[in-house]
């Protein structure tokens, strides 16, 4: 007992670059500050303390990848570990910044099996000596190629050996370090759960390596030791896996050693052991003989139901077959019924850009027709407009003379408003949007517009203008403005024998609109004809004078002005239009 030492191994691996601690259920975990509290801790309790890293120290953090593990290898330097190994992230930032983080470590970095493809060389140092309170620790490391790449790195670099290799580099070096007498022996490796289960099932080639090595050196007894832990380890892995070869091999060491009575009793168990599996093998191969001609009776029926279940799938693919022919049958027929009509809907499609290109040019021979007549036309009208007036001028003596001039007078303006209403009409049918970019007062334009038809107010009938500012200056287009306002205005006058009419206009911030309203105490408009007077030519009484256009008009300027003209239903004194357009 007085030669008995307690040695603490502490181990981590895949920190990750992540130096902080996490908040879950109310507590702190994780974090470089708990771990070098915790590892301070135990190295102040405990007694021959050891502190190792399997690898991962990099990659994970936002400060890590910022400084390409240079932070983390600081961090590691305070936490003073006594060995580490490399795992597969130790080489994602290039194989020459890994050898410059090995160089600002203030800890050995061992790997046996890491090395440059192109000449075999090992990049790190394979194995480390740990000394303490008179024991000898060999650490050795190992990666393998699986593990390498499964991550980013250099293509020069890799690992020579797999699993298995890995086993039997760990048994040389440890062959060569027996000699100094190493206490004990750790695998530092960050192969992964999966492969150090595989690796576990190799330790068994280690030790019979050692019986081997002992015995050729006459360490008698260290050969027998490291042969009952062959013999431990197999048992360990397999109950059943005890073979006659350890009986000899033990055996043969007491030979060698001048035990003969002991290598009597083991070859004896060895002798005995091997008739044992002889004779099991010979009623495994009796029973073995009697399960083949079952075998062969049961490969009959087998190679019946294989026929029988082809035959059927047969059947099953001369059906499919006769689907798919059919279904192609009628896809055929589908497609050609479809390329007729896709054929019909071309010829249609065609027809009806001729239909249009025709109509659109009989539209432009009509307007222009039109725009030619109208012309022609207004030309003589102005004419006899003027010499009626001259007439008039000079008969003012002769009332017949003076009644026949003005009556001339009066349906030659008439004809002339037909033919402006007419032309109007043709150029708002070709006309897109109308510009409304022109700086307007407001209010000039609705002075104006009353000015224009003061002179048709009928006696007695007072004209009103209520604006909403003393001044309202916008962006828009005074001319259609005037317009519109003019022939709602025209009307009021015309229907209005007594009372008032009123021309008001307010803004309305919702949209940046301006409304205006055009009231009159006339005759009105019946509610089911109120729609109807927007229509081209519509008379409510087919005696008075007019063409029956000039509101068709406002409503079509109103429109391309990006705006509306209605009648307002709820008003019952007279009539009220309603005339709204944007502003900007």
């Amino acid at each position: 007992m007085k030669n008995l030492k307690k040695l603490t191994l502490l181990h981590s691996n895949d920190l990750h670059g992540d130096f902080l601690a996490e908040r879950i259920d109310n507590k702190l975990v994780g974090g470089v500050s708990m771990l070098s509290g915790y590892i301070n801790k135990v190295r102040e309790e405990e007694e021959n303390v050891i502190y190792c890293i399997a690898g991962d120290m990099f990659r994970g953090s936002v400060i890590d990848a910022e400084y390409k593990g240079v932070s983390t290898i600081e961090i590691m330097n305070l936490l003073g570990p006594d060995v580490v190994t490399i795992g597969n992230h130790e080489v994602d930032y290039g194989l020459a910044h890994l050898l410059f983080i090995e160089k600002c470590a203030n800890f050995p970095i061992i790997n046996a099996n890491f090395h440059i493809r192109t000449n075999n060389k090992r990049l790190f140092q394979p194995f480390y000596i740990a000394h303490i309170d008179g024991m000898k620790i060999l650490f050795i490391g190992i990666i393998t190629e699986d593990v390498l790449a499964q991550t980013k790195m250099d293509k020069v670099i890799g690992s020579f050996v797999d699993i298995c290799e890995a086993a039997e580099e760990i048994g040389r070096i440890c062959n060569t370090y027996n000699p100094i007498d190493i206490d004990f022996t750790i695998i530092l490796t960050h192969i992964g759960f999966e492969e150090d289960k595989k690796l576990d099932i190799y330790k068994k080639l280690y030790y019979e390596n050692e019986v081997f090595y002992y015995k050729q050196t006459k360490q008698y007894q260290k050969a027998l030791v490291a042969a009952d832990k062959q013999i431990e380890e197999e048992l360990r892995l397999n109950e059943h896996a005890l073979q006659g070869s350890h009986y000899r091999m033990k055996g043969e060491i007491y030979r060698a050693m001048g035990r003969k009575d002991l290598a009597t009793d083991f070859l004896a168990k060895y002798i005995l052991l091997e008739d044992s599996i002889r004779q099991s093998n010979e009623e495994q191969s009796i029973s073995g003989f009697a399960t083949l001609v079952n075998m062969e009776r049961l490969n009959a029926e087998k190679k019946e139901l294989v026929l029988q279940a082809q035959k059927k799938e047969l059947h099953n693919k001369q059906l499919l077959i006769i689907s798919l022919v059919t279904l192609l049958v009628f896809v055929f027929i589908f497609l050609y019924r479809e390329n007729r009509l896709n054929k019909r809907l071309l010829h249609s499609e065609e027809e009806l850009r001729k239909a249009k290109n025709a109509a659109e040019t009989a539209s432009q021979m009509k307007t222009l027709f039109i725009q030619s007549m109208s012309h022609e036309i207004r030309t003589p009208l102005n004419s006899i407009v003027g010499f009626s007036q001259i007439l008039g001028d000079r008969y003012q003596d002769d009332p017949d003379t003076k009644v026949y001039a003005s009556i001339i007078e009066e349906n030659s303006n008439n004809l002339l408003r037909l033919i402006t209403d007419v032309l109007e009409l043709s150029d708002l049918d070709k006309t897109g949007k109308m510009p409304a970019d022109i700086m307007t007062n407001i209010n000039d334009c609705c002075k104006l517009s009353v000015d224009n038809i003061r002179k048709d107010v009928q006696e007695g009938v007072e004209l009103h203008f209520q604006p909403a500012r003393e001044e309202f200056i916008v962006k828009s287009n005074p001319e259609r403005i005037m317009q519109v306002l003019v022939n709602l205005l025209h009307n009021a006058a015309k229907f209005t024998p007594s009372g008032d009419i009123t021309l008001a206009y307010s803004i309305m911030k919702e949209g940046q609109r301006i409304c205006f309203t055009i009231t009159d105490t006339g005759s009105g408009i019946p509610l089911e004809k109120q729609e109807a007077v927007f229509s081209r030519f519509a008379k409510l009484d087919s005696y008075s004078q007019g063409t029956g256009l000039g509101l068709s008009i406002c409503r079509g300027i109103a429109d391309k002005l990006g705006g509306s003209l209605t009648l307002d239903s709820k008003y019952t004194k007279g009539c009220r239009f309603v005339f709204i357009i944007p502003y900007s």
